[in-house]
């Protein structure tokens, strides 16, 4: 059938990993789709129709390939009768064999078809330049997300994934509210609640007077966003390469040491992502001629999103769980009291006992040494002797 005559079908990518990062990322791509047909998962591409009367259009923005939450395998390549993709910001890790798996004959078949590839970091496009993939940086989609203009800013600083060392160190350097946050979510949550906590994490990221975090799709979407993002570099060298000199960075190290580092008067944020945006922009439009220019609400009033049913009962689920997992560790500390407390009074009574036999040991030898007792114990043996001798003889 000639590719004219297919019917163009889209696809958005979903994720079953507890990373909120993933689903920002497929937010981002989300704005360049004038429909979705399909959601698919990021780790099982094959799940996709296979119907010969369309073209499945989908932007591969994600890191691949890690094993799948299902299974434990890596599933690649995608059969491609149906798929049109976009490989733009795509990254691969190097610890888990993907290399291996995206190296093979058919996997580079597949790149080779539809590339050039953007890579989403240096060492991802050095990767496949290696395996004769055409690779370009592209950096990461969302330095394309839009903020929303009925989202104000407010007076407390983000801190995303940070140590507490590093938490404390904030305290002590702001009276600003510090509001604490991960960037992981349960995984039996369904996918149109994954994309509103999305949704309500970038909300988070836009309204907040300063971000620091470790996370990388943390850092990004605030430039993106217009939010002050200070990150905190030095893990996933390879995964960040590229990126992370587009924001502030310091390590940690350095942010305990430097006071001068603020965070009530944070630095602006710096302007290179801009050109990588732009360019990110015109790839993901020329590919699907479509650009919505939402905000990375993409419809969703705030109001609605902020009393959405779903999230509160996520949000009040964790609290119970939290709290119930905090009046489970109670109890088990109490338990752990009770028995130090049993044990410390079995350790008392055996030094007790050590004690009285140190003390009668002590008294036995002061006996001993006494010199009437030495006189008195040699006449009682030679006593002994000589009662001994004449019952010997009366014999």
């Amino acid at each position: 059938m000639n590719n004219s005559s297919k019917k163009i079908k889209y696809a958005a990518l979903c994720f079953n990993t507890e990373n909120i990062g993933d689903e920002i990322q497929s937010l981002a791509a989300q704005r360049f789709l004038p429909r979705i047909d399909y959601y698919v998962d990021r780790d099982h591409l094959d799940d996709l129709p296979q119907k010969k009367d369309e073209e499945i259009k989908l932007i591969l923005n994600s890191w691949f390939l890690s094993p799948s939450q299902k299974d434990g395998s890596i599933h690649w390549p995608p059969k491609s009768a149906p798929l049109n993709p976009l490989l733009i910001s795509m990254h691969t890790s190097f610890l888990n064999g993907s290399t291996k798996t995206f190296s093979s004959p058919t996997s580079r078949s597949f790149l080779n078809k539809f590339a050039p590839v953007g890579a989403r970091d240096l060492a991802t496009q050095s990767f496949f330049q290696s395996i004769g993939v055409p690779s370009f940086f592209s950096g990461c989609l969302t330095l394309t997300l839009l903020p929303d203009p009925s989202i104000k800013k407010q007076d407390y600083i983000l801190a995303v994934d940070i140590s507490d060392t590093l938490f404390c160190e904030i305290k002590k350097r702001t009276n600003r509210r510090i509001i604490r946050l991960d960037t992981t979510h349960p995984l039996d949550i369904d996918t149109q609640t994954r994309f509103k906590l999305a949704k309500y994490w970038l909300y988070l990221y836009q309204s907040a007077h300063c971000v620091v975090s470790s996370r990388l799709h943390a850092m990004l979407p605030c430039l993106s966003l217009k939010t002050p993002v200070i990150g905190v570099s030095g893990r996933d060298v390879e995964r960040f390469s590229g990126l992370i000199d587009l924001v502030n960075h310091y390590s940690e190290k350095e942010i305990l040491q430097n006071k001068r580092i603020s965070f009530d008067n944070p630095p602006d944020n710096p302007k290179s992502f801009e050109k990588i945006r732009k360019k990110l922009i015109v790839e993901c439009k020329k590919y699907t001629n479509y650009d919505s220019k939402q905000s990375f609400l993409l419809g969703t009033d705030i109001v609605d999103l902020l009393s959405d049913e779903d999230l509160i009962s996520l949000f009040t689920k964790s609290i119970n769980d939290n709290y119930s997992y905090g009046l489970e560790l109670k109890n088990q500390l109490e338990q752990y009291e009770q028995n130090y407390k049993n044990f410390r009074l079995e350790v008392e009574k055996h030094i007790q006992k050590e004690q009285n036999l140190e003390q009668e040991l002590k008294e036995c030898k002061t006996l001993l040494e006494n010199p009437g007792i030495k006189t008195s114990v040699k006449n009682l043996k030679k006593a002994l002797k000589n009662y001994a001798k004449k019952m010997t003889s009366r014999n």
